[in-house]
Order: structure tokens, then sequence, then C-alpha cells
């Protein structure tokens, strides 16, 4: 065993000692525990990843650096590890109480287009963001019900019109670079960015995933997209209204599994339990057609520590189709895909 693997339990309770503190109500801002646990984040050496400029304000089109095929996903034959870029550049803080809001990290403000425009440049294979609905009918991107998280505003998404969410003012102060531009964006945007450049795997907050579906169909991004959410009855609804949409329903009991292989019912992909990476499973699962998601979020807080691509090694052991993290910088260069 390595002596940085031997490091993983101490950083593992590292990440979980902060998570902790800031449960407990510290306030980042009173130079306390928090804040000193933040400052051990090991920022990313300058000249291993791209420029803010090219995925920032400055940047509208982004040049697509992924070398796997854009619809991999629906291919059964496609055999490479898709890496998924988790609400596009990583989660930008956690709300531990109210009106306290603990940095983490990323690259662009999250579930946003430069997010979109950073997991295309460097390399990501697919982008996952989330879909909400708002008061007047319109699909958005965000991750929260409330905006008040990555927003300077307050209130519910499905309270709000599309107009007074675009009003509001993005809590950008915490990345390098011009993200003045940001407003949260519509679905539409979105598919715009990403068509032809990369995938998107909708995480759907909302339960209207026969407009969502549509919306990919209108797009004309069939093989580009994949629909996500716990709940099975929302994928099919999604599948009523456009049957050839990509659905990934979630397992975590191998019952699941096998309720997953009937042919009447079987998605493009599931995302597994961690208990359930069974080799059997695996094959199984792979023989049917449906490829196999895990995220990796659990090993993002030693990325964030180390800066170091070992902290997604054990990832590769599972062997999955796909990984979602917020380090996909990393993650590829754990996959020697960057170096």
């Amino acid at each position: 065993m390595t002596r940085r693997l031997q490091k993983a339990p101490r950083l593992f309770a590292l990440g979980a000692l902060a998570l902790f503190l800031a449960a407990d109500g510290a306030d980042p801002n009173d130079g306390g525990p928090v804040t000193a646990l933040a400052s051990v984040l090991v920022p990313a050496a300058e000249g291993e990843l791209p420029p803010p400029s090219a995925y920032d304000c400055r940047s509208p089109h982004p040049r697509r650096a992924s070398p796997v095929p854009l619809d991999c996903l629906v291919r059964r034959r496609c055999r490479s590890t898709l890496v998924v870029a988790h609400r596009g550049a990583g989660i930008d803080s956690f709300a531990p109480v109210p009106g306290t809001f603990v940095p983490v990290g990323g690259f662009a403000p999250e579930n946003t287009l430069s997010a979109l425009r950073w997991a295309t440049v460097v390399g990501a294979d697919m982008a996952e963001v989330d879909v909400r609905l708002t008061r007047d009918g319109c699909l958005v991107l965000l991750h929260d019900r409330d905006v008040a998280r990555t927003t300077m505003g307050r209130g519910r998404v499905e309270r709000m019109t599309l107009a007074e969410l675009r009003g509001l003012k993005l809590r950008t102060g915490q990345f390098a670079g011009d993200f003045s531009c940001e407003r949260i964006p519509t679905l539409r945007e979105a598919l715009a960015l990403a068509k032809g450049r990369i995938g998107l795997y909708l995480d759907l907050k909302t339960h209207h995933a026969d407009v969502v579906a549509r919306a990919v169909r209108n797009a004309g991004m069939l093989d580009q997209v994949l629909l996500f959410s716990p709940d099975p009855e929302v994928l099919a609804l999604a599948r009523s209204a456009v049957p050839s949409v990509a659905v990934m329903p979630r397992a975590r009991r191998q019952a699941e599994i096998a309720a997953l292989l009937a042919p009447s019912a079987r998605p493009e992909a599931v995302t597994l339990w961690p208990g359930l990476f069974s080799r059997e499973n695996m094959l199984s699962l792979r023989a049917a057609g449906v490829k196999v998601f895990t995220d990796g979020m659990y090993y993002d807080v030693m990325g964030y520590l180390t800066n170091d691509p070992v902290a997604y090694a054990p990832l590769k052991f599972r062997e999955p189709d796909a990984i979602q993290v917020d380090r996909v910088d990393l993650l590829l260069r754990a996959l020697g895909r960057r170096r």
C-alpha cells in the first residue's frame, strides 16, 4: 500500500470533521474552525487547467475536448468510461444553517452556462445539471428549491417567474474569472450550448418530466441527453411523452435490479447504490445493454483536500460505465486521460 493511500482515512476524517463543524453552526466569516479547515484545500496548480477565459463570459463557444463519441451514452458497444461533471463545474457551497454559506470549490458557478463551458473544455464527457420548473412554466437549471444559496435573492423556484429569477445576481465572488454575464439559465439555453459539444445528465427536480423530454426531443438531442430521477413514475411519464428518450433510475436494492432487466421497463442506464457493485450485477446489466453509473462525490472530499488524482483511484476498481464527480480534472488524470 502506498503512502498516499495510507493517508486516505485521515483525509476522509478531516473532510467529515469540516462538515460536522459547519453543521454545528460555525460561521465561516468569524475566523473559526470552518475557515481554518477551508484554508487547507489545495488549489489546482497553474498551467494544469484551462484558464478562466476559456470558459467564463469571455468564451461563448467552447470546443469539445473529450475524445469519447457524443452518443456513447446510447451506443451499447461504446465501452469508454464516461466522466460526468457534477453540476457542470462542481458544487459551489453548502448551507449548514440558513443564511450561512460555506464555499466548497468549483471552477465556475454551478448549474450555469459557464459551468457547462468548463466541463466541455476540461474534457468531461457529460455534465450533470438540475432542472426545475418556474411558476410560469419555464424549465431552468437550479439545484435547490430556494435560490438563496447560489444567488443574492430569496424564494422558491416554483413560486417565481422566469423574469424574477433572471433578475437575481449569482454568488460568484469565490471564482477566478469574469462571470458577470451569468444568470440562472433556462434548459433551452443549456441544450443549445451543449449540442454537439457535451452530453447532458438532467437530474429532474420537477415531476413534469414529459415537458423536459419534449424539450430534449425538440432540440434534436435524444442521443446526447440522459434523464435521471429516483422516482420511477417520473421517468415513466418522460417515456410516455417521448418513448425514445434515455432515462436512468436509481437501484438501492437487489430486487430493483431484477425489475430493471424486464424488457418493457429497461432503461439506458442505472445508478447503483455502492453495495450493489458486484460482478454478477455488472455482467447482467451490461448484457441487457444498461450502462452503470456511480457517484464519486465522497471521493471529492479527498480530491479537494489533496488536489491529487490518487483520490479517485478506488473508483476504477468498480469498473463503472460512468463516474460523476466534482473534480473531473483529477478523475481524468486518474483515468490517464489528462496529464
